[in-house]
């Protein structure tokens, strides 16, 4: 069963219907570019703020993470078979984008340092992750549920893409706010792990 969300038009699950309801923006589980505000615009919130700690116990912040021109929180789980196939693109995409002004992190939902460190070593090198094990921020800040998942930021911290993380959708985001494309950008993906 599926209602029309009111604000972007598209066809949602009920669940996910329901969820959208309970975000600010009208933004979980849509492509915030496509919210229109009251002047025809687009209503993009600020990203929530964090601090925490990466794998390796330096502390981070949402702050000292961001790109000069767009930040990519990818959101994952060390329990998540998905994730073990989908999180090897990450350091592929840092690759591609540092240099554009485009920083990437993966936030750990659910698990300790100690415990996933063994696995992202393998699957994101290179990669900054924050521990994320009592879900205070994927959860609580970003309303993530199912990973993978990613929100893509513009230069000022703003929320512009919200989708199921797959390498292709995140590549298309990251050219759309770079303005590389103007190509409306929609997940791919059939379902989070």
């Amino acid at each position: 069963m599926s209602k029309r969300n009111s604000l972007t038009g598209r066809r949602l699950p009920t669940s996910a219907f329901a969820m959208l309801a309970l975000c600010l923006a009208g933004c979980f589980m849509t492509d915030c570019q496509n919210v229109p505000n009251q002047a025809g615009g687009a209503v993009r919130p600020l990203a929530p703020g964090f601090s925490g700690f990466d794998l390796n116990g330096a502390a981070v912040s949402l702050d000292t993470l961001r790109g000069d021109k767009a930040t990519l929180l990818v959101f994952s789980s060390i329990t998540c078979p998905t994730c073990e196939k989908t999180l090897p693109s990450v350091p592929k995409i840092k690759k591609d984008f540092v240099d554009r002004g485009v920083s990437v992190a993966v936030i750990e939902a659910g698990s300790t340092a100690e415990k996933s460190r063994p696995l992202y070593a393998k699957w994101t090198p290179g990669v900054t992750v924050i521990a994320d094990p009592d879900k205070a921020i994927s959860s609580g800040l970003y309303d993530v549920e199912e990973v993978p998942f990613f929100c893509l930021l513009d230069k000022d911290g703003k929320i512009a893409h919200f989708l199921t993380y797959d390498e292709q959708t995140a590549r298309e985001a990251i050219d759309v706010v770079l303005g590389l494309s103007k190509k409306p950008v929609e997940a791919r993906s059939k379902g989070a792990g």
